[in-house]
Formats: structure tokens, sequence, C-alpha cells
């Protein structure tokens, strides 16, 4: 699934004004970012093939001591089901990529997540500010994660706990479908937050990255 279909062109601009707005108050760059998915996770075909051959050979049992109408005496036929079962569990993700996130573990998703948050970060340079004060805002949909990744300048004064309680409120909003207000209840977080920390703006700041909304579309 797309989460970016769901957004309408006036929520872009409600993510990006906001942007705008919290950026006037505070010497940092926000830049928040959806994601469909961080990884497409390869290993799940492999998963879903030895679930569906175990599956198969499971079901070929119980069939053969419980229904004797459906005994199988050829070895051959039990591999070829078998076989058959496997084959299907590994074109399944591919035909539906959603489901290879089902399959992979929290942890792998979290590692994958931060990966991609990672590549984003330098990618679009989000590092490249004149005080080292970028802030990236990161939600990859499928997976169901999000974080807040700050840049040294800002790293050394707020703690990982503030952020946390940011991103924890965002992610209650993105399950229940509220996506754009959750974004932007994020944004805000994070402005107070580097005020409160003293990243007051001034006449000197500029804007030095953009303020719309990056994604996989």
């Amino acid at each position: 699934m797309n989460p970016l279909k769901g957004l309408a062109k006036d929520d872009l601009k409600k993510i990006e004004t906001t942007v705008s707005n919290a950026e006037s108050n505070i010497t940092g760059e926000i830049v928040p970012v959806l994601l469909s998915r961080s990884h497409t996770y390869p290993a799940s075909k492999y998963k879903y093939a030895l679930l569906f051959a175990f599956t198969a050979f499971v079901v070929l049992v119980l069939l053969d001591r419980l229904v004797p109408a459906f005994q199988i005496y050829d070895p051959l036929l039990y591999f070829a089901l078998v076989f058959g079962g496997a084959i299907l569990g590994y074109f399944l993700p591919l035909l539906f990529p959603s489901l290879s996130v089902l399959i992979t573990s929290p942890a792998e998703k979290e590692f994958a997540t931060f990966q991609k948050a990672e590549t984003i970060f330098l990618e679009h340079e989000i590092f490249n500010t004149k005080h080292r004060t970028g802030i990236l805002l990161f939600i990859s949909f499928a997976e169901r994660q999000a974080l807040i990744m700050a840049d040294k300048g800002i790293d050394d004064k707020v703690q990982q706990e503030e952020w946390d309680q940011v991103v924890d409120k965002l992610l209650v909003g993105v399950s229940e479908k509220r996506i754009t207000e959750g974004i932007i209840k994020a944004i805000e977080d994070c402005s107070s937050i580097l005020i409160k920390h003293g990243f007051i703006s001034d006449e000197a700041d500029q804007n030095e990255l953009s303020n719309q909304l990056i994604s996989d579309t």
C-alpha cells in the first residue's frame, strides 16, 4: 500500500506549511519523510516457501492418516505436492509485496527502517546545514515504524527519550490513519523541543533544506 494515496494535495501543502512555520521559530531544519516501506525483505520468499512446503506436508500426512480416500502411495506425488507448496510460497510475496513484512521479525524491520533512514539522511544531505541542526522525521508505513534522526548539533543537547515520545504519538496517528495530523503534530513537537533547548531562530537564519514531504512515489 502506498500511504501517499491517502494524502490529498492539500495535505501535502499543510505539511509543507507546518515545516515552514516551525522553522521560522527555530535554528533547525525539519525534513519529513514518508515511505511505503524500507526494504523488500528478499528472505521472505524463502520463509514463505518453507512455510508452505511444511504446511503441505502436514496436510498430506493428516489426510493420509485420517481420510483413507486420500491416501497417497506414490512418494513422487508426495514430493510434487510439497514442492508445489514451496513454489507457491516463494512467489506469493513477489505477487503481493506487502506480505513480505508479515513474515519478517520486529528486529529485522527495525534494523531495515534505521538503515533506510540513515540512507535518506545522507542522500538528501540533511547534515548539510550551517550549525549541523538538521532533523529527519522518518516514517516507514509497511513496517509501522518511525524515528527521528537529529544531526550532531542537536543530538549533543537533546536526549533520545524526548524524540521517542514524539515518535510514540506519531505512530498512534499513523495506526489510526490520521497520517497528516500525526506528521503535523510531530513537526510541531520537534519545534517545541528545539525551542526548549535553546535552538531559537534569529535574523541570520536561512531555509537550508526543502520543506516538502519526501516520499518514494
